[in-house]
């Protein structure tokens, strides 16, 4: 069996999981709200959260371009779409890690070392929280919400700690001297020099200078499927607002490390939105359509490219 059919195999369990605590949210509301409230959903602010999330996802993938080019790997961007699109299959996973998989896709299209490629995944991650920050601070300045401030305080320790360990140089000669102090360990000095390397690469200030300004475009975007989604239960909070708030939860998701924050988002959401006056029943109706349209939506292109990908390549040559 592929790593690949091993990793979508567990993402089974997952939407299980999913499925059980969205049905738990369902039991615990009014059920005769929570239908009204789906039956006067506005269709047409739903087509346009469809049409926002697929710019998203070229956005994301002309973003890892630039990583890619980082570390001297060049393909089209048709082969790039492809290849990203069929990591998303994985990204209801703890942190995303999970869409690591397009690693595998990228040693199979270009021979690449899984090692030199790993480092674009963190470098994706970072980029992301530093784009949601600075986007939720500048709107905090403008809207008052305490639970927003406190999560972008958290989210600048986390991005100072995070690009302090996977910059710091002497952290990486220590691993380096244990690897090849341990005899049995030494088979993977290559490999860590590799991913060493494509580090160096992917944090250097002239990509972050072009990866910054590409991840914030995403995530205003990604803003604007939020805002979408309130709409089309008749909610304007006005856009900065439902940005805050909405985001605020995906952080808290994200930090969880529970597969695609599934619980732990949901939960934030309807209980920041319940603290605005939402109904309960409502709330959680607003949560599980824009859960649907967003991280599933992506999860769903995902498994339906990577069979398109594997249609003319088996996955049992991804080892």
């Amino acid at each position: 069996m592929s790593s690949y059919d091993k990793h979508f195999n567990k993402g089974y369990l997952v939407v299980i999981a999913a499925a059980i605590i969205y049905l738990l949210f369902v039991f615990f509301s009014n059920s005769q709200i929570l239908i009204t409230s789906l039956e006067k959903i506005q269709w047409r602010f739903l087509v346009l959260i469809f049409v926002s999330e697929f710019i998203v996802l070229i956005l994301r993938t002309a973003r890892n371009r630039i990583f890619l080019k980082s570390i001297n790997i060049n393909i089209s961007f048709s082969r790039n779409i492809l290849i990203y699109f069929a990591g998303l299959s994985m990204t209801i996973t703890p942190a995303n890690v999970g869409e690591l998989i397009r690693t595998q896709f990228l040693k199979r299209e270009v021979g690449t070392p899984i090692a030199s490629t790993i480092p674009i995944y963190f470098g994706e991650r970072i980029n992301d929280l530093i784009a949601i920050t600075i986007i939720t601070s500048f709107f905090l300045i403008f809207v008052s919400f305490l639970e927003g401030e406190i999560v972008a305080a958290i989210s600048v320790i986390i991005i100072i700690f995070g690009i302090g360990i996977l910059k710091n140089q002497r952290l990486f000669d220590l691993f380096e001297r244990k690897i090849n102090s341990i005899k049995f360990l030494l088979k993977f000095a290559k490999d860590f020099e590799q991913l060493r390397n494509s580090m160096q690469s992917v944090f250097k200030t002239s990509v972050i200078k072009k990866t910054i300004p590409a991840s914030i475009p995403i995530w205003l975007v990604h803003g604007i499927s939020a805002y979408l989604a309130f709409l089309s239960f008749g909610i304007n909070m006005g856009f900065m607002k439902t940005y805050v708030i909405y985001f605020t939860s995906l952080v808290i998701g994200a930090t969880s490390f529970i597969p695609g924050g599934i619980g732990i988002t949901e939960t934030s959401l309807v209980g920041l939105l319940t603290l605005q006056g939402i109904n309960f029943s409502i709330a959680v109706a607003l949560t599980l359509v824009l859960r649907l349209v967003t991280i599933w939506f992506a999860a769903i292109v995902g498994i339906v490219v990577s069979k398109i990908l594997f249609s003319k390549t088996p996955p049992s040559r991804i080892q």
